[in-house]
């Protein structure tokens, strides 16, 4: 079989063009705190952490209920006695606490469902965490059936992987480009 370097290089525009098509599927998790003030559903302060299991990441893209479509479902903050409440959301990013959401209300603020999302620095993402302040008698409530989608970005051994496969396409060129000149020499 001859390999020219007309070939090699439609190879390389199909690896190049199969390299950058190769997002990430987004990853969904459910809300299930492994650390709360109150309860799962209903909470001042709560965190959910998945150190060892964390997956590479650059947004949030939505936070969502559990589909029913009561009002009183859905994933809220609230101030009590129309005393403001200062609210965030953090994220473990690559070992540190980081707020990507905040916010403050003196009623209901609807955080699932709302459109909500956030871009952070590409980054290891183990855990997710939502605080309020003043803590007052559960400011969050209705999270049973939240979920959290992310917009995950491919591991960096995608990358490595995609250099290899230009090293060695580049060293075929190379090798090819070498025998087309002894060739002619001879």
């Amino acid at each position: 079989m001859k390999i020219t370097a007309t070939s090699l290089i439609g190879g390389f525009v199909l690896l190049l063009a199969s390299a950058t098509n190769s997002v990430a599927a987004p990853i969904t998790i459910n809300w299930v705190p492994t650390a709360t003030d109150v309860g799962p559903n209903d909470f001042n302060n709560a965190s959910m952490s998945f150190v060892g299991s964390g997956f590479m990441a650059n947004a949030l893209v939505s936070i969502n209920d559990d589909g029913t479509p009561e009002a009183q479902s859905d994933a809220l903050v609230h101030s009590h006695n129309a005393n403001p409440v200062n609210w965030n959301m953090d994220l473990l990013l690559n070992g540190v606490w980081t707020t990507v959401l905040a916010g403050a209300t003196s009623s209901t603020f609807f955080i699932a469902d709302n459109g909500l999302t956030a871009g952070f620095a590409t980054g290891l993402v183990e855990g997710v965490r939502f605080q309020s302040l003043p803590g007052q008698n559960q400011s969050f409530h209705s999270f049973g059936g939240a979920s959290l989608t992310f917009n995950a970005v491919p591991e960096p051994g995608s990358l490595t992987l995609l250099g290899a496969g230009l090293a060695f396409v580049s060293q075929r060129i190379r090798r090819a480009r070498g025998r087309s000149r002894t060739l002619q020499s001879a």
